[in-house]
């Protein structure tokens, strides 16, 4: 799979199939996670995090990263990187921080929260 520089991408971070992984940043006051995705250990290359249904918390790695956050209320932090964020249409109220670097982030809900996001594409909102 390549990179949107067109280098490929070496780090594949899928949905922990375990019901409760601890986190080890702090969880936001009222936000417990089923699953927590995290790239951080990818190289400068960057990596594709995709989670599933479920409230997750998605990070991603230094480097240029494909952040896809499934179904429900999902919290991402992009971390550094040129990154692409693609939030679900479920209707649910997800929070990004994009973290530095010149991230696009294509948003399909109204209710979703960005923080630091200076390009954002609108779908149509459900």
């Amino acid at each position: 799979m390549r990179g949107r520089s067109g280098g490929s991408l070496a780090t594949r971070v899928g949905i922990a199939r375990q019901p409760s992984v601890v986190s080890p940043d702090p969880q936001p006051e009222g936000r417990g996670f089923e699953s927590s995705l995290s790239a951080a250990g990818a190289g400068p290359e960057g990596a594709i995090v995709e989670d599933d249904s479920g409230a997750d918390q998605n990070i991603g790695s230094p480097g240029n990263d494909i952040v896809k956050p499934g179904r429900g209320p999902d919290t991402v932090n992009a971390e550094a990187g040129d990154d692409e964020i693609a939030l679900s249409a479920d209707g649910a109220a997800d929070m990004l921080d994009r973290g530095s670097g010149a991230d696009l982030v294509i948003q399909r809900d109204a209710v979703d929260s960005l923080f630091g996001c200076e390009r954002v594409r609108r779908k149509p909102f459900v």
